[in-house]
């Protein structure tokens, strides 16, 4: 019996790549993800099962060392799904937290970039084939407001710092199509009329994986009407 229990402990130890981390096929369900939506609760069963059989047994037999090796491979499956949670949760609420961040920063630095480009449109320069521009004095401009103290916003030389701490880029809608282009992005200005001015944060690259696309870009609270 005790064999045929460190048969199954190894064969549960062995499925984890299989169970708690199923190859994901775009567009449909792999196989691997049905097999392991079926086969999750059995295998648990069977590692509880074992990991009681190994205590009992190892109290009344002498041959311990095989009951060792059957309850720490009985515990390696739902050892692992237990840490693939803690680390899931934990990299959402720093997900959520991020994105937050990122709406509240694009919040107070929209209307404020978009202040300073009525005051001074000259100084923002086109670069090529986008609506990204460069942005010369923002900096000294945004560090003079009054509310800025306040702002948890962070610099680093002449760039502003996303959430993930990387720097942002500016983004100015160049022919009046109420959108705003990024590299690949592009978003529709928070109205269906005509702007006379429209500006906007851009990650300057991926730094969240789960963002969409879109959502790179900000440019809420960053436009007038005509």
């Amino acid at each position: 019996m005790r064999y045929i229990a460190l048969i199954l402990a190894i064969t549960t130890a062995i499925l984890i790549p299989v169970v708690v981390f199923p190859a994901r096929t775009p567009a449909w369900v792999s196989g691997e993800q049905i097999f392991a939506a079926v086969a999750i609760g059995p295998l648990l069963l069977i590692c509880l099962g074992l990991i009681f059989y190994s205590g009992i047994r190892y109290r009344s037999s002498e041959s311990r060392f095989i009951y060792v090796i059957i309850f720490l491979a009985s515990l390696a499956l739902p050892g692992t799904l237990i840490g693939k949670y803690v680390i899931l949760k934990s990299g959402n609420l720093i997900y959520w937290n991020h994105k937050n961040a990122w709406l509240a920063e694009g919040n107070y630095i929209n209307p404020i970039l978009l202040k300073y480009y009525q005051a001074f449109p000259d100084r923002f320069h086109k670069k090529q084939y986008t609506e990204q521009v460069d942005v010369d004095g923002f900096i000294d401009f945004l560090k003079a407001e009054p509310s800025f103290r306040d702002s948890k916003i962070r610099i680093k030389g002449n760039s502003i710092l996303d959430p993930w701490g990387r720097p942002i880029e500016y983004l100015l809608d160049q022919n009046g199509d109420n959108q705003l282009y990024g590299r690949t992005e592009s978003i529709w200005i928070g109205t269906s009329e005509p702007v006379t001015a429209a500006v906007g944060l851009l990650l300057s690259e991926p730094s969240q994986k789960a963002l969409q696309g879109y959502e790179y870009i900000y440019g809420e609270n960053g436009y007038t009407l005509r």
